[in-house]
């Protein structure tokens, strides 16, 4: 359902920065991530025009973080992402308890009926 409303590289990218205990690299970021270089420089790209993340320079390398307002956003996401799993897996062993619900029902009916 994520997938459905979220697009999964972009929030993974998000959700990466959160660890502010790592230097992120464009490149170390779309390892991570699952994506490739090119994307996730496009993707960064975008996100920093929102003033989601910052790009400095550090010779020439590129360290991306996470602004104050990013840094609200990918919270807000992954209280969201939480969220969906928690519902889908409330739903999943909804659904398995009513498959398994009417094969009990029949078991009983065949202990009684031989």
């Amino acid at each position: 359902m994520k997938k459905l409303f979220l697009k999964q590289k972009p929030v993974a990218l998000l959700l990466l920065l959160k660890d502010s205990t790592q230097q992120w690299y464009p490149s170390k970021l779309a390892r991570t991530a699952g994506c490739s270089y090119v994307y996730a420089v496009k993707v960064l790209a975008q996100m920093q025009k929102q003033n989601v993340v910052q790009i400095s320079k550090s010779g020439k390398n590129s360290v991306v973080s996470l602004s104050s307002y990013g840094a609200q956003l990918a919270s807000s996401l992954d209280e969201l992402c939480k969220k969906i799993d928690a519902v889908k897996k409330a739903t999943l062993a909804e659904a398995s308890q009513k498959d398994a619900q009417p094969l009990h029902k029949q078991e009983e009916k065949e202990k009684k009926d031989p």
